[in-house]
């Protein structure tokens, strides 16, 4: 399964993974729980993520099952407004995502829900 260019905001728990996921290009932010969740305990079901902004969970980003690139980071993504979910120009999400993911202009993907190819 592949969960890319998500926004959530706000929940009490982020993203609950359970077997082998890809996580890519999300922004998970401020919840009271834990932001990126790996549901299974067998070590040999471990989700992916990278390019992912985690950021502002009470008990943690992250717990200790994922296999994580290098790419993620914990910042403010600095959103417009939280209706809309739209980034403000200086946001930290912006041509930060996957590259091998295009915006519609051709630009590498913006981290979030208005990111990648199917953005408009």
């Amino acid at each position: 399964m592949k969960i890319i260019n998500n926004s959530f905001y706000h929940c009490e728990y982020g993203m609950s993974i359970g077997g082998i996921s890809i996580v890519n290009n999300n922004i998970l932010i401020s919840g009271s729980e834990i932001g990126l969740w790996n549901a299974q305990v067998n070590p040999l079901y471990v989700p992916i993520g990278d390019y992912n902004c985690v950021w502002n969970w009470g008990s943690a980003n992250y717990n200790d099952r994922w296999n994580f690139g290098d790419h993620s980071f914990s910042l403010d993504p600095l959103f417009a407004d939280t209706v809309a979910f739209r980034l403000m120009p200086n946001s930290p999400c912006i041509d930060t995502g996957d590259p091998s993911l295009f915006d519609p202009d051709g630009s590498r993907s913006d981290i979030g829900a208005w990111g990648g190819p199917n953005a408009y």
